[in-house]
């Protein structure tokens, strides 16, 4: 049985641990968020912001952006551009910003966190996906293996390393990082998202709703399943124009087109406020987890399939019922319970939200990042002090 990252790391999850943590007032950190993308961070920093840190964003162009949600466009890269940005951070970091060094550098890409190694400050690599991943191995192999060399030196030297999803902390593990100096820190979720839930409608239709989806057969298997024991439910599913032709006549067939009807991406936030049930199926190339977490925020329960995405978000399932993936009668049954029993979907809807905010509210995130940062700056504070360390950092970046 593998380990979760926990009980890796016991310290940082003893509850003894956790009191003392909240009682501790969050420090007032100087971070600068390096990136290549200013949307990435920007709410992790206004997070900061709420807690009192003071922090700031800088992309490889050197420009400080206003801490809202925007995007630098981002290009394919090639190997040989990626050292070319270790080279431009060089700059930014080390040349300009000397005598502005923030406490804490936070690099959200290698190139940052190389060049960051060689400052006056302690380094949180946050790593989102693999060096490489979108990076074509032209005009060389070996340039791409020195570049994963690199890297490995980064995860090595951080101070500390953030990842956001149990796949990225156990991807980090394999690679080597010390359990002690990883820190798995979700995505903090949006106080505006958090809308309370009025479930005073006295009509007897029951909607279910699967927003973003790519298991429509399924879902309109189960759903012609449900008809046959709840005659007022409906279903909503959403997905794209050239797809939306097919799912009709695949409800034609199923003997439900009546009772189904295909929205589009725009309309999501729409069919949310008016669903009952909100079915979350397993993850395909969005984010993992994020159609569960946008229903938990709106308040609704949710059917959820029984896959590790989910289980991370909510593990011992608050705001949402269970089903077995790729199961259409046993996603069939549990809507049925769901759909009669609309106390029980009320208290989803209530628990769901609470969890949300208890783990992935500004505050909770911004005190993670705190102990982050602390850990961090002591590891450089230590190791500092030793004069051939220092050498070994500047010999292996540059």
């Amino acid at each position: 049985m593998s380990l979760l990252p926990w009980s890796v790391s016991v310290p940082r999850y003893w509850p003894e641990a956790a009191a003392a943590a909240e009682e501790r007032p969050i420090r007032r950190w100087s971070v600068l968020h390096a990136c290549d993308e200013v949307g990435i961070t920007a709410t992790v920093a206004e997070a900061q912001i709420a807690s009192g840190m003071r922090p700031s964003i800088l992309t490889a162009r050197g420009w400080y952006r206003p801490l809202a949600h925007q995007s630098d466009p981002v290009s394919a890269v090639s190997l040989i551009h990626e050292w070319q940005q270790v080279r431009l951070w060089r700059q930014r970091l080390v040349n300009e910003l000397v005598e502005d060094w923030a406490e804490v550098l936070h690099a959200h890409c290698f190139a940052a966190a190389m060049a960051g190694l060689r400052g006056s400050a302690a380094v949180v690599y946050d790593l989102a996906c693999s060096l490489g991943a979108g990076i074509s191995p032209k005009p060389c192999a070996w340039l791409l293996r020195s570049l994963r060399r690199a890297e490995q030196f980064a995860l090595s030297r951080a101070g500390a390393v953030v990842v956001h999803s149990q796949a990225m902390w156990t991807q980090a593990i394999q690679r080597g990082v010390e359990a002690q100096n990883l820190f798995l820190v979700p995505d903090p979720v949006e106080p505006a998202d958090f809308i309370e839930s009025h479930d005073d409608r006295r009509d007897a239709t029951i909607t279910l709703f699967a927003p973003g989806n790519h298991h429509h057969e399924l879902l309109i298997e189960a759903f012609a399943a449900l008809v046959g024991e709840i005659d007022n439910a409906r279903l909503l599913l959403e997905a794209d124009s050239e797809r939306a032709e097919l799912l009709l006549a695949q409800a034609a067939e199923a003997g439900i087109v009546r009772s189904v009807e295909v929205i589009s991406a725009a309309q999501r936030e729409g069919a949310l406020s008016q669903a009952d049930i909100v079915i979350a199926s397993a993850p395909g190339d969005d984010s993992p987890g994020a159609t569960l977490i946008s229903a938990l925020l709106h308040g609704r329960p949710v059917l959820a399939a029984d896959v590790p995405q989910h289980r991370e978000v909510t593990p011992q399932g608050r705001g949402c019922v269970w089903y077995r993936n790729d199961d259409a009668r046993d996603l069939a049954g549990r809507a049925a319970f769901l759909a009669r029993n609309r106390d029980f979907r009320a208290a989803l809807a209530i628990s769901g939200r609470a969890h949300l905010q208890a783990t992935r509210g500004r505050m909770v995130i911004a005190r993670k990042y705190d102990d982050v940062y602390r850990h961090a700056f002591q590891r450089w504070h230590r190791d500092t002090l030793d004069p051939l360390r220092k050498l070994e950092i500047a010999q292996a970046c540059f």
